[in-house]
């Protein structure tokens, strides 16, 4: 009985004060500034992702969408139905950069099973991470730049080891070229974002395309290996528009080398290309 009053009445209060706490902290060291959370957010002047999925505030600024973010971490699981649809667990990346750079432990949250996520890792390691280049192909035009993407490497919970390619791609649906200038500068086109084996995108790309393929591993900290990793999940079923010059592959690449790197984002440019995400490593 005493245990089910500290749950109904208690715990709310102290978590609305810890969350009160942590949203002043945050502003006050202007942590909305940090270009790993720009990063997160794949804002350049604005957001590139403007999908109601993946921006929580009603208004969204880079300093609202830190509030709104930090405020539903603090939610209580009872309020979800489905407990994978709780914000520490949609958005496992925004909650290890705000926990760890405010030096915050995540013990002063509700603890939240997210058993997705768990599988995610369980599935999908990533010991390593590498950026893998594809060279150009001439004969299709969503790739006459190449193609550039992240593996992952590690061993899943059978012990085995397996290897996944991260790809953010489109579709060319129309051969009609005022079609296709229309979908790249103004409506886009549906971009693709996908977790695969990567034996499976290496044979395409070697066997029946003919391309080179380059490997490049990474040399990361244990947090910011995490932070790419956890933010490949943030992005799962999020609707991504896909722009041949101002939101492609690179782009999406450039916000990846961003986390592992905040210096990356200072360096940015009007149009990022394959090779470029090769030169920023």
């Amino acid at each position: 009985m005493i245990k089910r009053f500290l749950l109904l009445f208690i715990l709310p209060i102290l978590l609305y004060s810890q969350e009160r706490d942590t949203v002043k902290i945050a502003s006050k060291v202007k942590l909305y500034e940090k270009n790993e959370w720009k990063a997160l957010l794949h804002y350049d002047n604005g957001f590139k992702v403007t999908d109601k999925k993946f921006l929580l505030s009603k208004n969204p600024s880079l300093k609202n969408e830190l509030i709104a973010t930090i405020k539903a971490f603090y939610d209580l699981p009872n309020n979800y139905q489905n407990i994978n649809e709780h914000t520490q667990c949609k958005f496992p990346a925004r909650f290890l950069f705000i926990t760890h750079e405010l030096n915050i432990s995540k013990n002063e949250f509700p603890k939240i099973n997210c058993q997705d996520f768990q599988i995610y890792k369980q599935k999908a390691p990533a010991d390593n991470v590498s950026l893998i280049y594809a060279s150009e192909n001439v004969k299709n035009p969503s790739s006459m730049m190449g193609h550039v993407f992240l593996k992952f490497s590690g061993k899943n919970d059978k012990n085995l080891k397996v290897n996944h390619a991260i790809t953010f791609y489109t579709v060319i649906e129309s051969a009609n070229p005022l079609s296709l200038i229309y979908q790249n500068t103004i409506s886009g086109m549906k971009g693709l974002f996908a977790l695969q084996p990567y034996s499976v995108i290496k044979e395409n790309y070697t066997k029946k395309e003919n391309r080179n393929i380059w490997e490049y591993q990474l040399s990361l900290s244990e947090y910011r290996r995490k932070l790419i990793y956890y933010h490949v999940w943030e992005l799962k079923g999020i609707d991504m528009k896909y722009y041949f010059t101002s939101y492609n592959c690179s782009t999406v690449i450039y916000n990846m080398l961003s986390l592992a790197n905040p210096a990356v984002y200072n360096d940015k440019k009007i149009w990022i290309t394959p090779l470029d995400s090769v030169k920023y490593l």
